[in-house]
């Protein structure tokens, strides 16, 4: 029995080293792609898309080339309520410390803005007759998005809670954003506080728990939490009264099933424990890559009553 596995052992040393003395060929055969890649916004009229192609590294280090791999010349055509919009080809100097060291090249149109629940479709036809086609629905999320909304006044003597709801769109991703909107003397701009839907403890410091994407269409901040934020508004500014509190804006990212797919297929692709090597590799684009996805962006504005304000010694 030992001669028998010595023999098998001998011969899987025998077949190791001869195959390693093979010549190894670490490409596979090159096929090039073409990768569409847009977000239709609803909160500006600017709509931006950009196309890329794939590319074979001249070396084992991908990051070592530097040539454009943007698609120039493109025919970029985008349909919405039978209306043809044509997206130009234009660029901007690179800001960023990538590797490339050209221009950052996309295809825009300035006048284009649509509504909740309407459909844009695009098509992009490239120099090389290549036709690259998508659809996305913009999210419900209009008049009535936020009709499970609590009061829009906060007053503390009423409510121990702020509570905001909005329509459920069914199997999607929305990003949630609150912050008090203010004034600071001598500045005449808005300025931003963002509140988180809670604070922990962490090493004995009270550290904020920002809003994160999320299926679920409600979220709660008790009454302890906004005292903190707004305690911390002026930071250590000691005088409270150059401060003005205007209100508190809820913004809600809706995303339509096209980034919320994308985004579910990362999530599953991303896990401490393990090393995935087959991720999910998502794509909504007919005839190439990429994704052409929107989103709607819907606010709710929450008024806070004049004696909570003027405790904490703001106007």
């Amino acid at each position: 029995m030992k001669k028998f596995l010595v023999i098998i052992l001998i011969s899987i040393s025998f077949f190791i080293l001869n195959s390693c003395s093979d010549t190894l060929n670490p490409y596979a055969p090159f096929r090039e792609r073409y990768v569409l890649s847009g977000i239709i916004r609803s909160d500006t009229t600017l709509q931006v898309v950009t196309l890329t192609r794939s590319y074979r590294p001249s070396g084992l280090d991908p990051i070592a080339d530097t040539e454009n791999v943007s698609v120039i010349g493109a025919e970029v055509n985008v349909w919405y309520n039978d209306t043809l919009y044509v997206m130009r080809d234009s660029s901007i100097a690179r800001t960023d410390t990538s590797r490339y060291k050209t221009n950052v090249n996309f295809y825009y149109c300035n006048n284009l803005k649509p509504a909740p629940n309407s459909y844009v479709e695009i098509q992009a036809l490239l120099p090389n007759g290549l036709l690259l086609t998508s659809i996305t629905k913009m999210p419900d999320a209009g008049y009535g998005f936020f009709d499970q909304a609590s009061n829009n006044t906060f007053d503390p003597t009423l409510n121990s809670q702020i509570y905001v709801g909005w329509k459920d769109l069914g199997n999607v991703y929305y990003e949630p954003r609150i912050s008090i909107i203010y004034y600071q003397k001598g500045d005449t701009n808005p300025k931003n506080f963002y509140i988180p839907l809670s604070y922990f403890n962490q090493n004995g410091k009270l550290t904020p728990n920002y809003p994160q994407l999320t299926k679920i269409n409600f979220f709660t901040i008790d009454y302890s939490t906004l005292n903190e934020a707004m305690t911390e508004l002026s930071g250590t500014d000691k005088n409270k009264s150059d401060f003005t509190i205007s209100k508190i804006i809820v913004d809600v990212i809706a995303y339509d099933e096209n980034l919320s797919t994308y985004y579910s297929s990362l999530q599953q692709s991303v896990d401490g424990f393990t090393v995935n090597l087959d991720a999910a590799d998502y794509s909504n684009i007919t005839g190439g890559f990429g994704i052409f996805g929107s989103y709607y962006k819907a606010s709710f504005r929450i008024d806070l009553v004049r004696s909570y304000i003027n405790s904490f010694g703001y106007n």
